[in-house]
């Protein structure tokens, strides 16, 4: 696992699509895990173990928030966790995270879709040129079949 943000977004960029679908959500999984790890890090905040749970949640729980002794996400974290809708109850809920919360549930699309989000604005990473691989239209060497 990574505490580097970036290395941790580019990594679940990098998940082959290509691969067979158990391989491909284990190596999703992985890299969403280590994206959510690496984003407390970098807030100086560190996160119980986290996992896709059967609802395909994943916890954003601070160490020790289950013992009422998890300190607080802080206003910058909160802001972040803002921008998908996440769960700190019943029900998935898009109103602002509060900064003195400490835990929530988020989806692993909407925890992806985070994380990319934060490499776009903060990294200007986005998704993989593919036209090179895929041949370009405008490329010399591609020709239509008769």
């Amino acid at each position: 696992m990574t505490d580097n943000l970036e290395t941790a977004i580019l990594d679940l960029w990098d998940v082959d699509p290509a691969l067979k679908p158990a391989p491909y959500a284990y190596a999703r999984e992985k890299a969403i895990v280590a994206g959510l790890h690496a984003l407390a890090a970098t807030f100086g905040k560190e996160i119980e173990f986290t996992f896709v749970d059967a609802r395909g949640e994943l916890a954003f729980n601070l160490k020790g928030s289950a013992q009422g002794r998890g300190g607080e996400y802080g206003e910058e974290l909160a802001a972040v966790l803002s921008l998908v809708p996440r769960r700190t109850g019943i029900s998935p809920t898009s109103s602002r995270v509060l900064a003195q919360n400490n835990w929530c549930s988020i989806g692993h699309f909407d925890a992806e879709r985070m994380l990319k989000l934060i490499g776009a604005e903060f990294y200007g990473i986005g998704a993989p040129d593919m036209s090179a691989e895929a041949g370009d239209e405008d490329d010399e060497s591609f020709q239509m079949r008769p």
